[in-house]
């Protein structure tokens, strides 16, 4: 891809002194304020840098979604969002749309923006949500509907840690363990859903756009940011109740590689060292972890039912 020249953007109204976070195992340093993050140290050096910047590149369409892959350069942009342009590994330069507020652009920048960006440093990524329950990690996915966010909640309000909701980067050790990273202690919830739960210390970001069908909880109790080797993978899957069933060695593989979230990028072209080391990174998490299905009752008020099953489930195996 051609190199492209930049400006700062100096009037957007989102625009305020750096803050540095973390999250997904990087330090960030954002000229954009991203208050579902925690924050950390100012002095620390960032691993990845967000910068508010003026991208100048061809829209392909007003209505529709444009995106271009090259080996150093990602872009994307949504229309009445904004622009984005992941440079390397280290990098993400935002240049938002006329009259879209923060939250908006915060929407893909810390979804498939950011999956983009881990995917760049070589992190398998996927669309999941997770909770530390004890000393042990357990991840939550399944189908838009499953009730990941859903069940993450629960399992919050019974008092385990929230770990990440949405995105899960993943790497695979030289020994073989998988190494999962912890996102940020927000949550989206559907908004019919959000108040059935009390999540302690929680208060609502604004909604980043009128009507939007989620309310985004942020926790302020403590969040545990270390990584974490995941103990279970639960692929959930509505049912009459709650039920967890292991899956056999090529069902669970099959299980991962559906979840991993940047193939949703039908668009990006794979080269064949990505595949392969896609492919490598799938297998490996799915022999180092055990995948099981569990079975979900939709009755709203039978959640508690599926974390009895979690801690049961774990329990079997509790050193």
């Amino acid at each position: 891809m051609a190199d492209t020249g930049v400006d700062i953007i100096a009037d957007v109204d989102c625009a305020e002194t750096c803050q540095t976070y973390r999250a997904f195992g990087m330090t960030i340093r954002s000229e954009l304020p991203l208050p579902e993050l925690e924050q950390a140290a100012d002095d620390s050096e960032p691993d990845l840098r967000i910068r508010l910047r003026t991208i100048a590149r061809d829209i392909t369409s007003a209505t529709r979604s444009t995106y271009a892959y090259g080996p150093d350069e990602q872009f994307l942009h949504w229309p009445t969002v904004g622009s984005f342009l992941i440079r390397g590994a280290d990098t993400i330069d935002v240049d938002p749309d006329a009259g879209a507020s923060c939250g908006l652009i915060r929407l893909p920048l810390l979804g498939p923006v950011m999956a983009l960006l881990m995917h760049q440093r070589e992190r398998l990524v996927l669309h999941a949500s997770a909770v530390r329950v004890g000393a042990r990690l357990v991840v939550f996915v399944g189908d838009k509907g499953a009730g990941k966010s859903t069940t993450t909640a629960a399992a919050v309000e019974r008092g385990h840690a929230l770990f990440t909701d949405d995105l899960l980067p993943i790497s695979i050790e030289p020994d073989g363990r998988a190494l999962a990273y912890a996102g940020f202690p927000s949550l989206k919830l559907v908004n019919d859903c959000a108040s059935l739960f009390n999540l302690q210390g929680a208060n609502d970001l604004a909604a980043p756009v009128d009507g939007f069908p989620k309310r985004i909880r942020r926790l302020n109790q403590p969040f545990l940011s270390a990584s974490a080797s995941p103990a279970r993978i639960y692929i959930l899957e509505r049912s009459t109740g709650a039920r967890a069933a292991p899956l056999p060695p090529a069902e669970a593989l099959c299980a991962v590689m559906r979840f991993a979230y940047v193939p949703l990028f039908q668009s990006k072209p794979w080269t064949p060292p990505e595949t392969r080391r896609h492919f490598s990174q799938c297998a490996a998490l799915a022999a180092a972890t055990p995948v099981r299905r569990l079975e979900t009752p939709s009755d709203l008020g039978r959640l508690q039912e599926i974390i009895d099953c979690v801690e049961d489930d774990l329990a079997r195996d509790a050193p």
